[in-house]
């Protein structure tokens, strides 16, 4: 099973439909610090996921990467939790899946 890396949106909302099981597909999830801050203002902790088998990782997230991140999104700004994402991903060589709910990814120019 793969790896993914997650935005808060996709893990509340199947929160909310009662289909954390569906996240079973992964072997780990990465999950970014802010991402993680996120998840727990809206009541869930992110390594305490009911879902068999799914090994959720919390990672930090270099303050200056982010900001170079959300510097060079030009507009629409994008959310500093968004940007942790993108430079996780980056940080693979985005060869993870990315889960996320935007309607706008960070295009670099």
């Amino acid at each position: 099973m793969p790896d993914a890396i997650s935005d808060a949106g996709p893990i509340l909302h199947l929160h909310e439909i009662a289909q954390l099981g569906a996240l079973g597909v992964f072997t780990r999830l990465v999950v970014p610090g802010l991402v993680a801050v996120e998840l727990r203002i809206h009541g869930l902790d992110p390594v305490s996921l009911d879902v068999p088998g799914l090994n959720v990782s919390i990672v930090p997230v270099d303050e200056a990467r982010r900001h170079r991140v959300l510097a060079e999104g030009g507009e629409p700004l994008i959310h500093p939790a968004d940007a942790e994402v993108f430079v996780l991903a980056h940080d693979d060589d985005f060869q993870k899946l990315v889960l996320t709910d935007m309607t706008w990814l960070y295009g670099g120019g």
